[in-house]
């Protein structure tokens, strides 16, 4: 906006645009956000009687022109993939915008995607596994349940060895009984396992 010769002024609560010396509130605060008035009217600033040429259209506002490279599409649109059909379909629903199948110079990979879309190596240690029953317990406690068991529990408590991989589900009440559940398991793995 400041580029197509508008000034445009945040205060503590609201938020203004001006030209030509004319000014009206853009938005309000909200939070550490300006939210946009929506149906904001920069009357004054144009001699047209026409109002609806008097509202504020901000996206052409901020557009120095009204052809986008097929570059900025992708940029202004999230780096979403755009295919012939997807820039067909932006030059006929957006208005005022034309998408050009000419690129900024720049090249054809987008870093951003490319940084987006690589995977990261795992970075654990690797360890030994442990070679005793309830060496390494895994555990995972899931709940409240929207629907209660037949006994009332709405939680649950998995239970894995790493070296039998045996799997091992509790119910419970509540959460306050997962210790003593833990307890019950490895009396359970101990004579198991003899």
């Amino acid at each position: 906006m400041v580029d197509t010769g508008y000034h445009v002024e945040f205060e503590e609560t609201t938020c203004y645009v001006s030209r030509h010396g004319m000014g009206k509130q853009l938005g309000s605060r909200n939070g550490s956000l300006y939210r946009l008035s929506l149906g904001t009217a920069l009357a004054g600033w144009n001699s047209s009687a026409d109002c609806r040429r008097n509202e504020a259209h901000l996206g052409l506002l901020t557009n120095q022109s009204p052809v986008a490279t097929l570059d900025t599409c992708h940029r202004r649109l999230c780096h979403r993939t755009l295919d012939r059909s997807a820039v067909k379909y932006i030059s006929e629903r957006v208005t005022n915008m034309k998408v050009s199948s000419e690129t900024n110079g720049s090249s054809k990979v987008c870093e951003v995607c490319t940084w987006g879309r690589q995977h990261r190596e795992a970075e654990t240690k690797t360890r030994e596994k442990t070679q005793e029953v309830l060496g390494m317990v895994q555990s995972d406690i899931c709940g409240p349940m929207e629907t209660p068991s037949l006994n009332g529990e709405r939680y649950f408590i998995t239970f894995t060895d790493e070296t039998t991989v045996r799997v091992s589900i509790n119910l419970l009440h509540s959460k306050n009984e997962a210790v003593a559940s833990f307890q019950a398991y490895c009396a359970w793995a101990e004579k198991a396992s003899w």
